[in-house]
């Protein structure tokens, strides 16, 4: 099936910038969407804010959960994923200043990351 620009849209994706992106050539902006499905970034940036440690001894490596999640920001920037980048932006400013961003971001994050995700493999 082919991906819906009316729906991608709809999902936080900017097709037209993204197209532009790869050199207007819609069917490599296609093949490179459809790669995010599989791309690490996302899982490497959760895995990231998993606390290390026991007990009241846990704690978040901030400078990694940044430095994780700006590799996840800088592909979603790439792929033109306008909703997840922005969502990112919000998150990265909390973690530059070395607080944990809300459950609540973290799982808005999640929700469009699952929801573009699904779309993707269906599409």
């Amino acid at each position: 099936m082919a991906i819906s620009r009316r729906e991608i849209l709809k999902l936080g994706v900017s097709y037209g910038t993204g197209a532009i992106n790869f050199g207007n050539d819609s069917v490599a902006y296609d093949r490179e969407l459809r790669k995010f499905t599989n791309n690490e970034a996302y899982a490497a940036f959760k895995a990231a804010l998993v606390p290390q440690g026991e007990g009241d001894e846990a704690t978040v490596d901030m400078a990694a959960a940044a430095e994780a999640g700006r590799a996840f920001q800088s592909l979603c920037g790439n792929l033109a994923i306008s909703g997840l980048y922005m969502k990112m932006s919000d998150i990265l400013a909390q973690l530059d200043e070395e607080c944990l961003p809300a459950v609540a971001e973290l799982d808005d994050l999640e929700a469009d990351y699952q929801a573009l995700v699904s779309y993707l493999k269906s599409a």
